[in-house]
């Protein structure tokens, strides 16, 4: 038994208990299927009663509910998480990128034998200036995250 086999039934489950019973008794399972996507429970209603009363085929309920979400997140039709925000994947790489600093590999300096000392010297000047615009990023985050708290403190004091 898979995972999204489970999660389909208790979704089913949970729409049985808010679909009247009567309702609920007249869908098919394709049509509970299709109307599982619905989080709005009085969209979900009117979908069902739609279906039920007009005896909408699978394709017809599809393309209503396509055109309810459509219409619901504005013409933003993406399911699942919401994207992570750049600076998150960001601040992510960074991360990586400090554990493999700290790592054995780098820390014992086998990687530079290879190397002339001319092209260490160039590559350290680039990590330098890197270095300084991820401290500036930093810093701004900084600002950003004492003017937001700042601004909650004065809305909750008012």
């Amino acid at each position: 038994m898979s995972y999204g086999f489970v999660w389909k039934c208790v979704a089913f489950v949970d729409q049985l208990k808010v679909l009247p019973s009567d309702l609920a008794n007249a869908l098919p399972v394709t049509h509970h299927t299709l109307l599982l996507p619905v989080h709005d429970e009085k969209t979900k209603i009117v979908l069902a009663r739609k279906a039920v009363r007009e005896n909408l085929s699978k394709r017809e309920l599809a393309s209503e509910v396509r055109r309810i979400r459509k219409q619901k997140s504005n013409g933003d039709t993406r399911r699942g998480r919401p994207p992570t925000p750049p600076i998150a994947r960001l601040l992510h790489s960074f991360g990586r990128l400090a554990v493999l600093a700290r790592s054995k590999e780098m820390a014992d300096n086998g990687d530079l034998r290879g190397l002339l000392p001319e092209k260490v010297r160039t590559m350290l000047g680039e990590a330098e200036r890197h270095l300084a615009t991820m401290h500036a990023l930093v810093e701004r985050l900084r600002r950003r995250i004492n003017d937001v708290a700042a601004e909650e403190m004065g809305h909750g004091s008012m």
